[in-house]
């Protein structure tokens, strides 16, 4: 059950107006990448003892004691839940460290009945104080996005086990309407469609960036995956779907869904007349191509 870890502890000492350092320190980490209702949301709860001497805890910190929830309504919950007899001391050795995995999706439920941040906190009487705050997501598994573009309707199937944090991206840019009247800028027919730019022209991005995500997803004909600049946790917005097979691109940009319903709509965008783009391609649709609409459903 326990481990190396590390957590903070404030003993003070009256030596005259001097207090004692600590002796023992205190860490919360998370250990998913991600938390989301209905699945587990554990967090560590390290105790390291860098000193010459043993300390003394109480064994409720194994179970959670000293957790203070600051859930997303700001409400705050105290945990003491651990059983009796495991409150007796616990000690930690010299140069020794511990930690304990605790389930906040078992031991506190009500961390997840919102979206949002909770801010969590640990204190004890022997320890002293740590503090994490951690961002509870919304259900994105099972979603399609619907595009519905000037030249007809493509469906894409999005695999949030696979690359969780740019579905999540996708979805809510998506959800906010961005992608709502902007154009697929570059085209190269049996090769990919690229849109999703607010600036129309390639260089422009959303708010921020997201880190690159290699999935098992190849680049195969109807897959979607993030454009992005040189640095590889640079994608945003931009967004590509590849026309044909493009094995290349594996392991080098971020595929997260694929096209199941509009395949035809994919080869109408890909044949559009084109001319030279500032890259000296011939990538540019002669005619502005819109993205109407994204809508992004759940899968039954």
């Amino acid at each position: 059950m326990w481990v190396s870890g590390v957590l903070a502890l404030s003993l003070v000492g009256l030596m005259g107006e001097r207090a004692v350092a600590p002796a023992v320190t205190a860490s919360l980490q998370q250990v998913e990448m991600y938390f989301q209702a209905g699945k587990p949301g554990r967090i560590q709860l390290a105790l390291d003892n860098p000193g010459e001497e043993a300390v003394a805890v109480s064994g409720g910190v194994l179970f959670g004691d000293g957790l203070k929830l600051t859930l997303v309504d700001q409400s705050v919950v105290e945990l003491e839940i651990s059983p009796k007899e495991a409150r007796r001391d616990l000690w930690i050795a010299p140069h020794s460290q511990i930690f304990v995995v605790l389930d906040l999706a078992r031991i506190a439920p009500q961390t997840f009945e919102a979206v949002g941040f909770v801010g969590i906190d640990f204190s004890h009487p022997v320890c002293g104080d740590a503090h994490l705050e951690i961002e509870i997501w919304k259900d994105y598994s099972n979603l399609r996005a619907v595009l519905d573009t000037d030249l007809g309707e493509m469906e894409i199937e999005m695999y949030f086990d696979q690359a969780p944090f740019t579905v999540r991206n996708f979805v809510d840019l998506a959800e906010s309407g961005f992608y709502n009247g902007l154009t697929f800028h570059r085209i190269l027919k049996d090769f990919m469609v690229q849109g999703g730019c607010p600036r129309g022209d390639g260089r422009g991005n959303a708010q921020k960036t997201i880190p690159l995500e290699i999935s098992d997803l190849c680049h195969e004909r109807g897959t979607i995956s993030m454009a992005r600049g040189e640095h590889p946790d640079s994608a945003s917005c931009q967004f590509f779907i590849c026309h044909q097979e493009q094995p290349d691109l594996d392991g080098n940009y971020a595929a997260f869904g694929k096209v199941v319903r509009g395949m035809e709509t994919l080869d109408r965008l890909a044949s559009v007349e084109c001319v030279e783009n500032s890259e000296g391609e011939m990538g540019r649709p002669k005619e502005k191509i819109l993205i109407r609409k994204v809508k992004v459903t759940r899968s039954e």
